[in-house]
């Protein structure tokens, strides 16, 4: 996350080199959920700017960039000879 000022952040916003998106569109962008955007922003995945408690907005190239972890298969249960419930 940047901690800049708000003289900063607006050149940031409005500069060609740097675009940068709400949540919303992040999450549209990403086929995610605007929740998980937020996560992977505060876990310093994707760049975020934080303009108050509840403004983020979210560097585009990042979020174009992240592809989810594939996750391996879950492990198989050891069937045994009770039934479940009795």
């Amino acid at each position: 996350m940047f901690n800049a000022s708000r003289k900063a952040i607006t050149e940031m916003t409005r500069s060609k080199e740097f675009e940068w998106i709400t949540s919303k569109a992040a999450a549209k962008l990403a086929h995610i959920d605007e929740r998980h955007v937020r996560r992977l922003g505060d876990e310093g995945k994707i760049k975020m700017i934080k303009l108050s408690p509840r403004v983020k907005l979210f560097l585009k190239s990042d979020v174009e960039r992240w592809q989810p972890v594939k996750r391996g298969p879950k492990p198989k249960r050891e069937m045994t000879g009770t039934t479940p419930g009795m």
